[in-house]
């Protein structure tokens, strides 16, 4: 019986794909969320399945995949992205008035690879961004308008009994269901982040030196190093 899956992504930076594989995969740099707080949350047809401690992600810098494995143990790959997507995604370029700014990928806490799925963009508005200096407060701040703008991406997967969903890395599985069923109806998970994470996605694994950083109030939409 098909069922729905979707994962929703509430903060990262979208990586470019390796040129050698198009899009059989998306790389997602991540930020913990604050130590007592989960990175991840699991819902069953609509209600949160609990677990006995909040799942982490880890900060070990490693690659984490996020897969959906069929019944004959193959990964399901192959990547989509809707229109909008492109149209409402916010690129560093843009923040910056036309100019690269590279990424410092070494900072970043992880970087979730998702290896299928059809991306699109959720809760598209208007956000404002604000300068900010590490080394200090700034004597009156600019505010920018970026418009409208996706704040969170969802990946939705059309899934199959005996399907497994699983999130690991090659020393620890992080999350792991097999379709069946439990799951009458859809399975969703939710990558989260939170206020700690702001200043890490926006500033600290920006090019380092720069005289200001745009940073958005808090609630931050994922960007991607996409011209």
């Amino acid at each position: 019986m098909a069922k729905r899956g979707s994962i929703t992504i509430n903060g990262g930076v979208f990586l470019l794909p390796k040129e050698s594989l198009g899009y059989e995969y998306w790389d997602l740099g991540y930020f913990e969320c604050d130590p007592a707080l989960p990175d991840l949350r699991i819902y069953v047809d609509g209600d949160e399945d609990p677990t006995p401690s909040p799942i982490k992600l880890g900060a070990s810098g490693a690659t984490i995949d996020v897969k959906v494995e069929k019944l004959d143990g193959r990964t399901q790959t192959g990547i989509t992205r809707a229109s909008s997507l492109d149209t409402y995604l916010l690129r560093r370029e843009r923040l910056y008035d036309g100019q690269r700014v590279p990424l410092d990928e070494s900072i970043l806490d992880s970087v979730l690879r998702f290896h299928s799925g059809q991306f699109r963009p959720s809760i598209v508005k208007k956000r404002y961004f604000k300068q900010h200096d590490p080394k200090g407060p700034i004597a009156n701040p600019l505010r920018k308008d970026m418009g409208a703008i996706s704040h969170n991406v969802v990946v939705h997967y059309d899934l199959e009994d005996g399907d497994r969903v699983v999130v690991s890395n090659k020393s620890k599985t992080f999350f792991e269901r097999t379709i069946d069923a439990t799951v009458q109806d859809r399975l969703d998970l939710e990558i989260l982040a939170d206020d700690s994470t702001a200043l890490k996605y926006y500033c600290d694994c920006v090019h380092a030196g720069r005289p200001f950083y745009w940073v958005p109030n808090q609630g931050m939409p994922p960007v991607d190093t996409m011209p």
